[in-house]
């Protein structure tokens, strides 16, 4: 139920930050910005006589400081927390990442190297995930990709897709 919240949260950020608040801030900040010049600072309107040349301009300057900005946003923590959304919506990818952290663990400790807490916190994190998520890949030959297109195929008649 968490899960679904969190994905929900997470769609519902991604659609407003991108389609509703860039555009609707970007025609806020023209608008009052050319207000506010053409009132306060005439010197400024010598310099862009033009609507059109003051939304280039600010078009140009908005979008190298977003560029920076986002550039260093992304270089910190937030990158984290949605990759690791995007990884525990997926069962094979919590088994993938259990199993490779606890070889990374072991792999260390046998090389008598110092194991990060960081990486026991995550390799206990998605070993408790796993267990709670009870996946496993098939074991019989007899799955083939044809029962898995046909299994698609039900659920999206089922939810009246098809």
């Amino acid at each position: 139920m968490l899960n679904r919240i969190l994905r929900y949260y997470h769609y519902m950020s991604i659609g407003f930050s991108t389609y509703i608040s860039r555009p609707l801030a970007f025609i806020n900040f023209i608008l009052i910005a050319r207000l506010y010049m053409s009132d306060y600072m005439p010197w400024l309107v010598d310099i862009f006589p033009r609507l059109a040349h003051f939304i280039v301009f600010s078009a140009i300057l908005v979008g190298l400081s977003s560029l920076i900005s986002g550039w260093i946003h992304y270089k910190k923590q937030p990158f984290k927390i949605i990759t690791t959304l995007a990884t525990t919506q997926n069962p094979i990818m919590v088994k993938t990442n259990a199993l490779l952290l606890d070889a990374w663990i072991k792999m260390l400790e046998a090389h008598q190297m110092e194991v990060p807490p960081d990486l026991i916190k995550q390799c206990e994190f998605f070993k408790e995930l796993d267990k709670k998520l009870r996946w496993s890949p098939p074991t019989n030959g007899a799955h083939t990709h044809t029962q898995d297109k046909q299994e698609i195929l039900k659920r999206l008649r089922r939810l009246g897709y098809v």
